[in-house]
């Protein structure tokens, strides 16, 4: 799948759900303020409470990209339906970001390539109900000997999230949505691997 076919679908998909996303995202970063306040008062406990409230609502927001991806209907509700992956997802988000931590250390390119190796575990964690290790693995076998095609539409998708910051923020509330579903459409057709 070319870079042009990702953006222009995920483009219709997000211009299509347009205020549903609106909604979606005030919740999100509401309830992330919020928390952040309210559980910043308690040092330690509050910090993991915290890291455990952004792996939740990230598989919320993995599940409805996946969902707008396939023009099925998400729901606001879908943002609080990730516990049965919860677990997985920490798991496999703490692993990943110890990966690339140590590919960093290695001189920054291996940090470059093992964070695209591994991208996808996220999507199969919520789309195939894999456990931590095996999203992992299962990701490093899609993405295997496409990491420069990876690098270009990752590339592309964050330079679309930057212009939604440079529009004074208000722009994220259209490039979050295509970025999302971008990177759902992308997973997708790696995911056609398994």
């Amino acid at each position: 799948m070319i870079i042009s076919e990702v953006v222009k679908k995920g483009w219709a998909e997000a211009k299509k759900s347009f205020w549903f996303f609106v909604g979606l995202l005030i919740i999100y970063f509401a309830i992330v303020i919020v928390a952040s306040l309210l559980l910043n008062k308690i040092k330690y406990v509050g910090q993991i409470i915290s890291f455990l409230l952004s792996f939740y609502l990230s598989v919320g927001l993995i599940i409805i990209s996946l969902k707008k991806a396939r023009g099925q209907t998400a729901s606001i509700g879908d943002l609080f339906a990730g516990f049965p992956f919860l677990a997985s997802y920490a798991g496999a988000s703490i692993l990943y970001m110890f990966i690339v931590i140590a590919g960093m250390i290695l001189l920054i390119f291996p940090g470059v390539i093992w964070s695209l190796k591994y991208m996808f575990y996220p999507y199969l964690i919520v789309d195939k109900n894999m456990k931590a290790v095996e999203s992992l693995k299962a990701s490093a076998k899609i993405t295997e000997g496409s990491k420069w095609d990876l690098l270009g539409i990752n590339f592309v998708i964050g330079v679309i999230s930057m212009l939604g910051v440079l529009c004074l923020v208000i722009g994220m509330f259209w490039t979050i949505p295509l970025s999302m579903i971008a990177q759902a459409l992308v997973y997708m057709k790696f995911a056609e691997k398994l």
